[in-house]
């Protein structure tokens, strides 16, 4: 596909399925289906912050380098309302809680050892003694939480796998 320029793809509905403000770029989930790049160029070109995962955007999705892309954002809501305006990025909308994801799970307080926003992962150094514990940003998500750092204190709900003890759902302690 060639490569369009902003102003000539097709005007369509699409919801932020995530976007990552590191790396300046997500996708969006189509109201037609399919799925397009979103880069942060084309919302910093409409003046508008990095939308939060859900986020209703109007825009036009044209060819991109690699598959269909976000050529323009005509306007961004947060499903419900109106865009967000101001500085920084919203904190995302928590998710149900994936019942079946938390059997066999206990319960282990800790504090963060590292996390990586870029990589999407990192470690807790847990209080029982036991292994570190994996904390993926899905679960995060999932919780609200926007990011955690290092030497924060958390609650995690956890479960032991082939690959070690990986946290399925995570709580902020105070």
């Amino acid at each position: 596909m060639p490569y369009q320029p902003p102003g000539s793809g097709q005007t369509a509905d699409a919801v932020v399925k995530w976007f990552n403000t590191t790396k300046g770029f997500g996708f969006v989930a189509v109201s037609d289906g399919s799925e397009a790049f979103l880069h942060i160029s084309a919302l910093e070109q409409a003046g508008l912050p990095a939308p939060r995962e859900g986020a209703t955007l109007k825009c036009e999705i044209g060819a991109g380098k690699k598959g269909p892309q976000v050529t323009r954002v005509l306007s961004v809501g947060d499903g419900g309302g109106a865009a967000p305006m101001g500085g920084g990025r919203p904190a995302p909308r928590q998710a149900p809680v994936d019942t079946a994801s938390l059997a066999n799970t206990v319960e282990v307080e800790g504090t963060v050892k590292w996390f990586s926003p870029e990589r999407g992962y990192g470690f807790v150094t847990a209080d029982d003694g036991g292994a570190d514990v994996f904390v993926h940003v899905d679960y995060l998500r999932r919780a609200g939480i926007p990011g955690i750092d290092t030497d924060q204190r958390v609650a995690l709900a956890v479960a032991t796998t082939h690959k070690g003890r990986e946290a399925r759902a995570v709580r902020l302690l105070s």
